[in-house]
């Protein structure tokens, strides 16, 4: 069983809240999917051809070419914090562990 403070700290990366009840059943299982990887890192998989695509559709992505953005000051207006005309948004980075 994966340790309660393997839990706690996966938890805090994904800065996720969880009282007690919560990451007990959280501990239980990623336990059981640890458990299932391990039991599938056991099959012969030897003859078996890498499959990337199942269902043989295609992505049809638009051409990423540069715009003129005209509602800036207008976006702007909306967010709760802003600097001239950018948004600003709480920090995710910090040099913790």
């Amino acid at each position: 069983m994966i340790a309660r403070k393997e839990v706690e700290r996966l938890c805090a990366l994904a800065r996720l809240h969880l009282n007690e009840k919560e990451t007990a059943a959280l501990q239980k299982d990623l336990s059981m999917m640890l458990d299932y990887f391990k039991a599938i890192q056991k099959l012969d998989t030897a003859d078996t051809e890498p499959t990337f695509n199942v269902t043989g559709m295609l992505n049809h992505l638009r051409a990423d070419t540069p715009a003129e953005f005209s509602d800036a000051k207008k976006l702007a207006a909306s967010a709760p914090h802003t600097n001239d005309d950018y948004v600003q948004v709480k920090s995710i980075l910090s040099n913790e562990d």
